[in-house]
């Protein structure tokens, strides 16, 4: 059974707002976050692939498949179109990693 993990990522700059109170630092840990995620979920030999769902180029650089959005949809629609390109990659099963 093929099975991908689905990554959605809003911009480091926009992503945990719920900790403004940490300013800029706020894009670090939005950042390390991701890394740290994405390098387990790659990691996992379970796994046939990682698909990063985001709004932000810059998660790009990091992440190993991209699937750009426009920034103005909801993190939920974000999720349903990686689901999509998941089904367009023949993929069995997902797991969506938050």
């Amino acid at each position: 059974m093929k099975t991908w993990a689905l990554i959605p990522v809003r911009s480091f700059s926009t992503g945990k707002s719920r900790r403004g109170g940490l300013g800029a630092g706020r894009c670090d840990v939005a950042r390390a976050l991701f890394q740290h995620v994405h390098a387990v979920v790659a990691a996992c030999p379970l796994l046939d692939g990682v698909l990063v769902a985001t709004d932000d180029e810059q998660v790009g650089t990091i992440a190993r498949e991209l699937l750009l959005d426009d920034g103005r949809q909801p993190l939920s629609a974000i999720v349903d179109r990686g689901l999509d390109a998941l089904v367009a990659l023949d993929a069995q099963a997902a797991l969506v990693v938050m």
